[in-house]
């Protein structure tokens, strides 16, 4: 069972390991990785964030103390590096938990991994929001809760009178989601809904200030060819955007008037060859401002419009 890094702070009775049994181990796991085409610095993740060696006793293979408080024994790191490296479970699903941009969350394979590049998202709309903060924003198809939970601590800082809904259609996912928000002492800011899109919201008369979302994009003869790693343990319900790869795309820039304020804001996550069709769909749907934002690797990455008049 994986161990979430909070469970570690708190465990009353850590497990032990002998610091030279740890390091004989550890080159094998190097070996083992290299073998497996697997990197070397998802080992050294593994080993700082499930015991209590830092990456300096780590590089230096310093035994003082001979011994090393950890979350697991020694046996089980051996069980879950040949899940990595055989059965190409992802570092993340391990450990139990992945760290996105200030936040520490819990990930299972029910949810998708958040990743980095998604991280600025959270920055991109507030940008665009300006100082029109309050109101009720929405995170559609949540998974871990990252982009809600991230939203909420970034409104709860600027003191924003505001409300961030989270949907998604997984009981066990929305599970996680909570968790995350209950561990990072967001709850307060966060409502979590359980069901399609725009459809929890059916009989209420909210009105979003800006909707974000990072939707299933790819297509789904791409899906098959991603690495096994993402195809075959991470959720395909968050991967696979049908044929084209804009199933989910569509349903959003078709229904989001319907639930955007006046100006609202539009910003989704996309994938880099999708970014001129977007523009396109978007323009012709009547949506303003529409351009397009490239991530750190200067790949168009997201879209981001204001709502039709």
């Amino acid at each position: 069972m994986s161990m979430h890094r909070d469970d570690f702070d708190r465990c009353r009775y850590p497990a032990t390991i002998e610091l030279a049994l740890l390091f004989d181990w550890y080159d094998l796991a190097r070996q083992q990785a290299i073998a497996a085409d697997v990197p070397l610095l998802e080992l050294d993740w593994l080993v700082l964030q499930l015991t209590s060696l830092d990456r300096l006793a780590l590089r230096l293979r310093s035994t003082q103390g001979s011994m090393i408080s950890a979350c697991i024994p020694l046996s089980e790191f051996e069980q879950r590096w040949q899940q990595r490296c055989c059965d190409r479970v992802p570092v993340q699903y391990l450990a139990g938990f992945t760290t996105w941009r200030s936040l520490e969350l819990r990930v299972t394979p029910d949810v998708l991994i958040p990743r980095p590049e998604t991280e600025a998202i959270i920055d991109l709309v507030i940008e665009a929001a300006g100082d029109q903060l309050d109101g009720h924003w929405v995170d559609l198809g949540t998974g871990s809760g990252a982009i809600a939970i991230g939203l909420a601590g970034e409104l709860k800082a600027r003191q924003a009178i505001a409300t961030v809904h989270a949907s998604d259609t997984s009981v066990a996912a929305l599970a996680i989601a909570r968790q995350n928000a209950a561990d990072c002492g967001i709850c307060d800011r966060l409502h979590f809904h359980h069901g399609s899109w725009f459809e929890p919201f059916h009989d209420s008369d909210i009105r979003f200030r800006a909707l974000i979302s990072n939707p299933p994009y790819i297509p789904a003869a791409t899906v098959d060819q991603l690495a096994p790693e993402v195809r075959d343990r991470e959720p395909r319900l968050a991967l696979d955007g049908g044929e084209t790869g804009f199933d989910c795309l569509s349903i959003l820039i078709d229904q989001a008037p319907n639930w955007l304020e006046h100006d609202g804001i539009w910003i989704v996550e996309h994938e880099a060859s999708q970014g001129r069709e977007l523009r396109d769909r978007l323009c012709q749907r009547g949506y303003r401002e529409v351009r397009t934002v490239r991530d750190l690797a200067g790949l168009d990455r997201f879209a981001i419009a204001r709502s039709p008049l």
